[in-house]
């Protein structure tokens, strides 16, 4: 089964450990995209930073990843199943405009969010 990982640090990773945080969210980047392969709404279709990440969406489609590492150092592995990836404004998902350090984590208009499931031992 297809695995992707998630250094975070370790206020996030406490949040999932007790079960508060569900959510993860990346820069919309090539990188991320290939490995997230998220749904990308049709509002999202055109958007410049989903064309320059994505080049050849069919292909990804069938190729996402179903659990979730996250970790954090000194800390041990947590694992999720995967909800859902999709892209969406970080505003929106975190329901408040940006920091400056949100706006250094994520530096895109866009990201890419992935919606964890359940805790795997």
């Amino acid at each position: 089964m297809k695995k992707v990982s998630f250094r975070v640090r370790r206020i996030y990773y406490d949040q999932f450990a007790n079960g508060t945080k569900h959510e993860e969210l990346r820069a919309l980047t090539p990188y991320w995209f290939k490995i997230l392969r998220p749904h990308v709404d049709p509002q999202f279709y055109f958007h410049p930073e989903v064309m320059k990440a994505d080049d050849n969406k069919e292909e990804w489609a069938f190729q996402r990843p179903k659990i979730a590492v996250v970790h954090s150092p000194k800390q041990p592995a947590l694992y999720f199943v995967i909800r859902h990836i999709h892209i969406a404004k970080p505003e929106d998902v975190l329901g408040w405009q940006l920091s400056d350090q949100d706006k250094k984590d994520i530096p895109t208009e866009l990201c890419i969010v992935t919606k964890m499931g359940e805790r795997i031992s």
